[in-house]
Formats: C-alpha cells, structure tokens, sequence
C-alpha cells in the first residue's frame, strides 16, 4: 500500500492520462471505421456508375446491333472486370459480381459469334442474326445488369449494416470501459482526498493547540502519509523546543522585572558616568553647567540670588611632581570629599578641570552669608592631608566669587567672571577670595 501522497497523486495522474488517452483511442477506432465504411461505400458507388455504363452501352448495342456499338459493351464490361477486381482487394465481398461478370462476357462472346454468323450469311455488315437467338441473349443481358444493381444494393445495405453494427459494439464497449477507468480514477482520488484531509486536520489541530499556548500536547502521525508524517515530526520537534525555552507567565513575569531592573540600574550607571567626575565623583563641567542653568531658571522664578564659586588650589604642581599623580590624585578626592561636606543639600559642586572646583551656592535670598561661607571652605581645604608613608601635606585655595544676577544672569558670564576673580584672589598678596561684587574682603591670604 502506498504511504506517500507524492505517490499517490502520481498514479493518480497517470491514471487520469491513460483515460484520457484510452478516449481519443476509441474516438480514433470509431472515426477509423466510418472512414472505412465511407470509403467501401465509395467504391461501391464506383462499381455502381460502372454497371449504369455498362446498361447503357447495352441500350445502345440494343438498338443498333452492329459490332461497333459491340465492342463498347465489351469495354464497358472489362472496365468493369477491373473495377471489381481492385475492390475485391480491399476487403469487399465482390464474388457474386464478379461471377455475374464473367457470365456476362461469355454472352458477350456468344453475341459476337451471332454478329459473324449473321454477317457471313448476309454479306452486310449490320444485318441482323436470329429473332429467337438475340432476344434470348437480351434477355439475359437485362437480368444479369438487374442482378449486379440488386446485389449491388445489398452490399451497400450489408456495408452500412456491418459498420453500424461495428459502431455500437465500439462505443458500448469504450462507454463501459470508460466508465470502469472514471469509477476506479474518481476512487482513487476519492480516496487521496481522505488521506489529505485527515493529515491536514491533523496539522490543523496542532497549529490550533499551539496557538492557545498548548505546549505539552504531540500529534499522532499514524495512518498518514509520509509527507504529512515528516511535517508532523517537525510541528512535534518545534513544539518540543518551544516548551524547553519558552517562560511560564510567572517566570516570564519574574525574568521581565529582573530585566527592568537591571536596565535600570545600567540606567543609572550611565547617567552616573555621564554627569560625575571620574576621579572625584563630583559633577563634571558639562553637568555642573546643566545643573546651573536649571538653578538660574529657578532662580528667575523665583527671584532668588544663586552665587558661583570658582576654587583653584595652590600649588597643586608641586605635589604631583614631589609626591607623583597618585598622591595628586588623592588630594583631590579628599579636597572634593572636604567641599562636598561642607555644602548645603541645595548646593552642588563640579569639578571644572585639573585641580580646579566649582561651588554653587543655590537658593540664597541674598549674598551677606557668601564671604563666610568662601572662607569656611578655605579653612576647611587647609587641614593636612595624609599621604600614605610620605607624610603630610597642607594645601591653600584661591577662590573667585560670581553673584547672580547683579554680576551676571547667564551660565557662562558667571564661570567667566567667578574665573577671573579667582585669578585676581590667587595673584593678590592681600585676600584669598575675591569678587567684584563686594567692594573689599577684609580676609587676607593665609600662608
């Protein structure tokens, strides 16, 4: 029993074309026999046209009597000797007329010993022989030619007969077979279509289960055929993957905050690494800058007076070129851990590069507390600083003052000015911290 559809279907389709194969055949027979009856039917008329010649000469022999009008008979009756002969060949049954024939050449012949008999006697060519002797001789002309159209008209009824015959035979027994061939074809495909549509709903119960979430179900692929099989093993195989990778709600619930929450944090990290100094953990320029302009917006709104202060350390060179990049690099954490410590939660601070700082003092009513505050900060920068095994170093500040908005009302004109004074504070002998905003600082530069 074949199992493949491929199988199936090709002997299906060579089944459909051996019926239709088997038709034109059948067709061809039938078409073959009419051109046969036509064509016997043909010669039959030939054969007929022949015998009315001959009639005719006869006619004429009949109303002249010379030897003449004679010898056309006779050729008129070889003409017809050879007709007969020809058709008997292709399957006629001419027995009959050709006997007729022959007969009708010896009265022929008989006929022509009376016309020598009679001219012999008479001297006179065209004198007529015997009364008694010719109209025995016509009358058996007139029967012979009677039965050649007689036995004529019977072979064409026998021709027409037998092909009709042969017709009926013919097509009942194509119609039969044909019809046997179309019940075992229509079976044959009845029978794929059983196949198919049991292997398809199959499929379609697996792809339906599937669709609903149903991973633990597997398709049977007994009783089916191969092709469906193999797509069947697959659809199991694929079910079988989906279950092994596939999340339940709950993990998939669990596995999707874990994700948040990593995203998060990276989230975080990132915004972290965008805005802090690496070094000091502080705010970078670009940061400190965000976070200003937002104070100033704030500030405009309102109508409070934030103040900028840029710090510079001293000597800071000689550190790095005394102690190395490591010891710098731990002054400045520990100067940025000092300034942050020493800041309101409302202030903030950067690192605006190198050994430089920026303070901002945000949501001051006015500036009266900013002096104290600049050396707070001072005093706070000058404690020693431990470095590891290589002792204590002390470290001094200048610092510039920016005041928002009698100075300034923009981001950059404050770090531009707090720059400045810081520059004016760290090369004056008389004051650490400076603005042009106060008239004079008291506070001299300690040593």
């Amino acid at each position: 029993m074949m199992n493949s559809l491929t199988r199936k279907l090709t002997v299906l389709t060579i089944s459909s074309v051996l019926l239709v194969g088997f038709i034109f055949f059948s067709l061809c027979k039938i078409w073959q026999e009419q051109n046969h009856t036509l064509e016997q039917l043909g010669r039959l008329a030939e054969i007929e046209r022949s015998v009315d010649g001959l009639r005719g000469q006869l006619w004429v022999f009949l109303q002249y009597g010379d030897r003449s009008s004679l010898d056309q008979v006779a050729v008129e009756q070889k003409s017809l000797e050879k007709r007969l002969v020809l058709s008997a060949d292709k399957g006629l049954n001419l027995h009959n007329l050709l006997n007729m024939n022959r007969s009708l050449d010896v009265l022929l012949e008989q006929e022509r010993v009376l016309v020598s008999d009679s001219e012999s006697k008479s001297g006179k060519e065209g004198q007529r022989y015997s009364v008694g002797s010719g109209e025995l001789l016509h009358a058996r002309y007139n029967m012979l030619i009677q039965n050649m159209t007689d036995e004529l008209s019977y072979l064409e009824q026998l021709v027409l007969d037998k092909s009709e015959k042969n017709q009926k035979l013919a097509l009942v027994s194509t119609l039969i077979q044909q019809l046997i061939l179309s019940v075992l074809v229509c079976g044959f495909a009845f029978f794929i279509r059983h196949h198919f549509k049991r292997g398809f709903s199959l499929l379609s119960q697996g792809i339906g289960d599937l669709a609903k979430g149903n991973l633990d179900s597997r398709l049977s692929y007994h009783n089916v055929d191969s092709e469906f099989e193999t797509l069947i093993k697959f659809f199991n195989q694929m079910k079988r993957s989906l279950q092994d990778t596939t999340y339940s709600k709950d993990e998939l619930a669990h596995e999707v905050a874990r994700q948040t929450s990593k995203i998060n944090k990276q989230k975080q990290q990132l915004q972290f690494l965008s805005e802090k100094d690496v070094l000091t953990g502080v705010l970078n320029r670009r940061a400190f800058k965000e976070y200003l302009q937002r104070s100033l917006v704030n500030a405009q709104r309102t109508k409070l007076q934030p103040a900028i202060l840029f710090i510079d350390l001293d000597e800071f060179k000689q550190i790095n070129d005394q102690y190395g990049h490591e010891a710098g690099d731990k002054v400045l954490c520990v100067i940025a851990k000092r300034l942050h410590d020493n800041l309101r939660e409302s202030d903030f601070l950067g690192r605006f590069g190198g050994d430089e700082f920026l303070v901002c003092l945000d949501l001051l009513e006015d500036h009266y507390g900013v002096k104290s505050k600049a050396h707070q900060l001072l005093k706070a920068l000058s404690k020693p600083i431990l470095i590891g095994n290589q002792g204590e170093v002390t470290i001094g500040a200048s610092i510039g003052i920016a005041l928002y908005p009698s100075q300034a009302e923009d981001v950059d004109g404050l770090i531009n000015l707090a720059d400045q004074a810081m520059y004016k504070a760290k090369f004056s002998t008389d004051y650490s911290v400076y603005s042009e905003g106060f008239v004079r600082f008291d506070e001299i530069k300690s040593d």
